[in-house]
This record gives C-alpha cells, structure tokens and sequence, in this order.
C-alpha cells in the first residue's frame, strides 16, 4: 500500500489515512524509529527519595525508572532476566526497589536489564530503548 503521494509537478501531497490508524504502521515505526531514538522517561521530580520508582511503558516496553540507594536515576526494563514477568508492578513509595527486586535475588541475580539514562537535562530523564549495543 502507498502512504504518501508527493508529486512535486503536480503540486499534491497526500498521506493516507491508514497511516494514522494501521497497528502494522505503528509497530513499524516503534520498531525503526522510537526504539532507536532519545525517548523522554521520566521527571526527576517522580523520584525524589532513594528507592523510589515508577513504572511505565516508553517506546511500547514496560520500564522502572527509579533512584538506587546512591541516589542516582536509572532505567531498567521491567522484566525479570529469568522468567521475563514484570518486577514492579506500579509506583510504589512505600517499598524501595531493593525491596521490589528482593524476591527475584536482590539487584545482583535476577535484576532486569538496565537502559542506562544517556541524558539528563533540566530534570529530564532521557534514554534509548534499544540501542545499537543492546540489540540482538
């Protein structure tokens, strides 16, 4: 199917409504193009003491955005390496994330894969789902 008619000569330019509503447009675009891009994650404001998380899809994947016991904001895929459900199960500031972590062996044995925040700006967090080192 076409999506786009440009014709310069012509002067017409067309987009095809199905490229607004088509799930095979959307998963192909999350595929080529948000999950290789600088996605926004989240606001340090979300995550003011040590332990604190939330969780959330970015780019179509569910992710933890949390502050370690250090302080320091990190992403994680919401995924257990080991059986791949998911580990946080919403915000939840009553527990850290160590706590949340603990059942699956604490951060060391079963803790999802890391999306290290590539850019902090202003209080936003930013990072690339897939980037081209993580990819299989």
């Amino acid at each position: 199917m076409t999506y786009i008619i440009d014709d310069k000569e012509k002067k017409v330019f067309l987009l095809n409504r199905e490229v607004h509503v088509s799930e095979q447009v959307l998963t192909e675009e999350v595929d080529k193009i948000f999950a290789k891009c600088w996605i926004y994650i989240g606001h340090v404001s979300e995550i003011p003491n040590k332990g604190d998380y939330v969780t959330r899809k970015v780019a179509g994947r569910p992710v933890i955005f949390t502050r370690d016991r250090q302080g320091e904001i990190r992403v994680h895929f919401n995924t257990c390496r080991h059986r791949g459900a998911l580990v946080g199960v919403g915000p939840d500031r009553e527990r850290g994330i160590e706590e949340t972590l603990a059942p699956l062996g604490g951060p060391r044995l079963g803790a999802p894969p890391a999306v290290e925040p590539g850019l902090h700006c202003h209080g936003l967090t930013m990072a690339v789902p897939d980037p081209p080192a993580q990819q299989g």
